[in-house]
């Protein structure tokens, strides 16, 4: 049995849905048990849109649906399985910053907000988590009207710098792994145990190509 939390992220299609489903689907976990994406939901209750991406009120609205979701699915004792994590708000509020200083201003005013500090202790314990960073996939890209269409390698690179900043151990996977079995399988082994080694190259930062 899976002991460990799994956090799907990376910019808009790089698999990171289908992959949450496939995992899902492995670890044998019901229909509606790990958590999907709030982003979504938030925009479609506040009235942002893929064009107001840039504003922070939108990407703190995000991170606050999100960290209450985490703090529900923590209730149940049970490891989660997240599609995309407290980080992602944070990454496209950094990514939409005019400048430094606002990049600065913003960074941290989002790190702390409430639940934050709880949920980044369970992000950066590796016998507790693992962040599967996924790099984007240019013939999947399709604009769905909702997602933003930003720039993937830009924002595959904020991804990250901001990982390595929080000091988050994270997995990389990009277009070189393309086979959804064999991207379960790898996550699946590596929250197994078998890629722990792994993870402590690259200052907390496992490259898959």
């Amino acid at each position: 049995m899976n002991k460990k939390s799994v956090y799907v992220v990376g910019p808009s299609s790089s698999g990171k849905t289908t992959l949450c489903h496939s995992l899902a689907k492995k670890m044998d976990l019901e229909p509606g048990a790990h958590l999907s994406e709030v982003a979504r939901q938030v925009m479609k209750e506040t009235g942002f849109n893929r064009d107001t991406v840039s504003k922070l009120e939108m990407q703190e609205a995000i991170l606050k649906a999100h960290l209450d979701r985490e703090v529900d699915f923590r209730k149940k004792k049970k490891p989660i399985l997240s599609d995309r994590s407290a980080v992602d708000p944070i990454v496209y509020a950094l990514m939409t910053s005019q400048d430094g200083a606002e990049r600065n201003a913003r960074r941290k005013k989002l790190i702390s907000l409430p639940g934050f500090a709880e949920a980044l202790e369970d992000y950066r314990d590796q016998s507790r988590s693992i962040f599967i960073l996924l790099s984007p996939v240019p013939e999947w890209l399709v604009d769905d009207g909702v997602r933003s269409m930003e720039k993937g390698d830009e924002c595959v690179q904020e991804f990250r710098a901001l990982l390595k900043t929080l000091k988050i151990p994270f997995l990389e996977m990009g277009p070189e792994i393309k086979d959804l079995g064999a991207r379960t399988r790898l996550v699946l082994d590596t929250i197994g145990g078998s890629n722990t080694a792994m993870l402590k190259r690259e200052r907390c930062c496992c490259i898959i190509s």
